[in-house]
């Protein structure tokens, strides 16, 4: 197992203060590559993941637009990628979550998200739920079908970081997505 370090570490230390009956999962996407970072219990794991918002936009979001076919590849090739931490990570408990930063996150959160989608809120994180990040993946998907929601500006890349969180909440077995409020997401990076 790999080792990493990273200038947000306290992130994951101030979720699990302010949450500590929850597991935790620390998602720090890239634009190439990825960190993953589970707190389980007393036990630190961590691991590699070799895609990225940019990397995954390059390999399957072809057209502009992307099409159907172009956000199924997306969404195959996430699968591939973190299907094999769910059998090597012990069982998620019924309280787990996941802390997602990304440099597109504070933008793909503002044009998607509504306020009634937060589910808890801290000064310097907000949570929600599973089914907000599925109501945010079904607004943008009915961008594509030519819905009403085509106002939407979402960049390829960020596309590809809705479909890592999404794939990753669903398949991790997370029930909340934790992430920056846009403030101190800034004075993180």
């Amino acid at each position: 197992m790999t080792s990493f370090t990273h200038p947000c570490d306290d992130l994951l230390a101030l979720c699990m203060a302010q949450w500590p009956t929850r597991d935790w999962v620390w998602l720090d996407i890239g634009a190439d590559h990825s960190t993953v970072r589970r707190q389980h219990r007393d036990d630190a794991l961590a691991h590699a993941l070799p895609i990225g918002s940019a990397s995954l936009a390059r390999r399957c979001l072809r057209h502009n637009p992307p099409d159907d076919a172009d956000v199924e590849a997306a969404i195959a090739t996430v699968e591939d990628m973190v299907m094999p931490l769910v059998r090597a990570w012990p069982a998620p408990l019924p309280q787990t979550s996941l802390l997602c930063t990304a440099p597109e996150m504070a933008s793909l959160v503002q044009q998607l998200a509504t306020p009634a989608d937060v589910s808890e809120a801290t000064a310097a994180l907000l949570l929600y739920s599973i089914d907000a990040v599925e109501a945010w993946f079904n607004r943008y998907a009915d961008t594509v079908m030519g819905g009403p929601q085509r106002g939407l500006a979402l960049s390829h890349a960020q596309i590809a970081l809705l479909i890592i969180v999404r794939e990753c909440l669903h398949h991790w077995g997370m029930q909340t997505l934790a992430v920056l409020e846009e403030s101190h997401d800034q004075a993180t990076r």
